[in-house]
């Protein structure tokens, strides 16, 4: 068990507690252990489909090719360039991060695996279509997205500096 796992599973046990507690017997457990089934039934295809595609990116997708275009040696090309996939790829964390956890073992630098993260998280492109655009307007998304759309590279660097200073 690593330490995400032992927060989550304290985090649990806590919540867990409170639920008896409020509820006097075990009536709030159930209906949460109930809740967090249904919601594990409704999210297990997308899991399956998000992981089945990321081990096909590690097997399809060359080490070579992956260390040419966002490896240690693919510069501001590899920043771009996983900027952009950040930006255009759908869904939520359990579709992207299957697949930066793919391009890292694979042999994607830190500095482009960054910018990825950053423009999924600050652009991402299906948001901004389904739900900025209609909801706050075409000024609004254009004005953000234009301030937005330099992060991803910048952090992208900076955290790569980052993280060689930790090491």
């Amino acid at each position: 068990m690593n330490k995400s796992m032992i927060f989550l599973l304290v985090m649990t046990i806590a919540l867990i507690a409170v639920a008896y507690f409020r509820s006097g017997d075990f009536t709030l457990v159930a209906e949460g252990f109930g809740n967090g089934w249904k919601m594990g039934w409704q999210i297990l295809p997308l899991l399956v489909i998000a992981f089945t595609m990321a081990g096909m990116v590690q097997v399809a997708i060359p080490t070579e090719l992956t260390a040419k275009w966002i490896g240690t040696e693919s510069g501001a090309r590899g920043l771009l360039l996983a900027s952009t996939l950040g930006a255009v790829t759908p869904g939520g964390p359990m579709t992207s991060f299957p697949i930066v956890a793919a391009l890292w073992k694979a042999g994607a630098d830190i500095a482009p695996i960054s910018a990825f993260i950053f423009s999924w998280s600050i652009i991402g492109v299906h948001r901004v279509i389904i739900w900025e655009m209609p909801l706050m307007g075409p000024k609004f998304t254009f004005s953000r997205l234009a301030a937005g759309i330099l992060f991803p590279p910048i952090l992208g660097l900076l955290t790569k500096m980052i993280y060689n200073l930790l090491k």
